[in-house]
Protein backbone atom coordinates (compact mmCIF):
# COMPACT_ATOMS: atom_id res chain seq x y z
CA UNK A 1 0.00 0.00 0.00
CA UNK A 2 1.77 3.15 -1.21
CA UNK A 3 -0.39 5.76 0.53
CA UNK A 4 -3.68 6.11 2.36
CA UNK A 5 -5.58 3.23 3.92
CA UNK A 6 -8.38 0.78 3.27
CA UNK A 7 -10.48 -1.84 4.99
CA UNK A 8 -9.61 -5.30 3.67
CA UNK A 9 -12.07 -8.12 4.37
CA UNK A 10 -11.45 -11.84 3.74
CA UNK A 11 -14.15 -14.46 3.27
CA UNK A 12 -14.69 -18.16 2.89
CA UNK A 13 -17.09 -18.93 0.06
CA UNK A 14 -19.41 -21.82 -0.67
CA UNK A 15 -19.36 -22.55 -4.42
CA UNK A 16 -21.76 -24.55 -6.59
CA UNK A 17 -20.72 -27.98 -7.92
CA UNK A 18 -19.26 -26.53 -11.16
CA UNK A 19 -17.35 -23.85 -9.19
CA UNK A 20 -18.91 -21.18 -11.45
CA UNK A 21 -21.11 -19.46 -8.87
CA UNK A 22 -20.81 -18.39 -5.25
CA UNK A 23 -23.74 -19.58 -3.14
CA UNK A 24 -22.82 -17.82 0.10
CA UNK A 25 -19.91 -16.25 1.94
CA UNK A 26 -18.79 -16.06 5.55
CA UNK A 27 -16.63 -13.15 6.65
CA UNK A 28 -13.48 -14.41 8.34
CA UNK A 29 -11.83 -11.13 9.28
CA UNK A 30 -11.45 -7.47 8.45
CA UNK A 31 -8.18 -5.57 8.72
CA UNK A 32 -7.46 -1.86 8.36
CA UNK A 33 -4.42 -1.59 6.08
CA UNK A 34 -2.25 1.55 6.09
CA UNK A 35 0.62 2.88 3.97
CA UNK A 36 3.56 0.46 4.02
CA UNK A 37 1.38 -2.65 4.39
CA UNK A 38 1.94 -5.47 1.91
CA UNK A 39 0.18 -8.76 1.37
CA UNK A 40 -0.93 -11.34 -1.13
CA UNK A 41 -3.96 -13.35 -2.17
CA UNK A 42 -4.08 -16.74 -3.83
CA UNK A 43 -6.45 -17.31 -6.75
CA UNK A 44 -8.89 -19.38 -4.68
CA UNK A 45 -9.19 -16.80 -1.87
CA UNK A 46 -12.07 -14.32 -1.65
CA UNK A 47 -11.81 -10.75 -0.43
CA UNK A 48 -13.24 -7.28 -0.78
CA UNK A 49 -12.24 -3.70 -0.02
CA UNK A 50 -15.48 -2.01 1.05
CA UNK A 51 -13.83 1.31 1.89
CA UNK A 52 -10.67 3.16 0.87
CA UNK A 53 -9.59 6.56 2.15
CA UNK A 54 -9.33 9.43 -0.33
CA UNK A 55 -5.89 9.48 -1.96
CA UNK A 56 -5.21 5.78 -1.40
CA UNK A 57 -2.78 4.26 -3.92
CA UNK A 58 -1.72 0.64 -4.27
CA UNK A 59 0.74 -1.29 -6.39
CA UNK A 60 -0.65 -4.59 -7.68
CA UNK A 61 1.37 -7.41 -9.21
CA UNK A 62 -0.64 -10.18 -10.89
CA UNK A 63 0.53 -13.66 -11.75
CA UNK A 64 -0.27 -15.50 -14.93
CA UNK A 65 -3.90 -16.51 -15.36
CA UNK A 66 -4.62 -19.70 -13.37
CA UNK A 67 -8.39 -19.99 -14.05
CA UNK A 68 -10.54 -19.14 -17.09
CA UNK A 69 -12.71 -16.76 -15.00
CA UNK A 70 -12.98 -15.02 -11.67
CA UNK A 71 -15.99 -14.78 -9.39
CA UNK A 72 -17.46 -11.87 -7.49
CA UNK A 73 -20.26 -11.78 -4.94
CA UNK A 74 -22.32 -8.94 -3.54
CA UNK A 75 -23.04 -9.74 0.11
CA UNK A 76 -25.81 -7.11 0.16
CA UNK A 77 -27.86 -8.69 -2.65
CA UNK A 78 -26.53 -12.27 -2.55
CA UNK A 79 -25.75 -12.11 -6.29
CA UNK A 80 -22.77 -13.94 -7.74
CA UNK A 81 -21.17 -13.00 -11.06
CA UNK A 82 -18.61 -14.78 -13.23
CA UNK A 83 -16.06 -12.56 -15.02
CA UNK A 84 -14.45 -13.92 -18.20
CA UNK A 85 -11.47 -11.92 -19.55
CA UNK A 86 -12.10 -10.23 -22.91
CA UNK A 87 -9.22 -12.06 -24.61
CA UNK A 88 -10.95 -15.37 -23.80
CA UNK A 89 -14.21 -14.16 -25.40
CA UNK A 90 -12.88 -12.55 -28.62
CA UNK A 91 -13.56 -15.52 -30.93
CA UNK A 92 -17.13 -15.86 -29.59
CA UNK A 93 -17.75 -12.13 -29.85
CA UNK A 94 -16.38 -11.92 -33.40
CA UNK A 95 -18.62 -14.82 -34.43
CA UNK A 96 -21.68 -12.87 -33.29
CA UNK A 97 -21.01 -9.90 -35.59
Amino acid sequence: LLSGSYLHERFTAELDEQRTEIRSVTKERGTMCEAGTSGYLLSHEFHRIPHAADGTMTFLVKSRMVAPWSLSYDPGTGLSQRHIPMRNRLADLAGRL
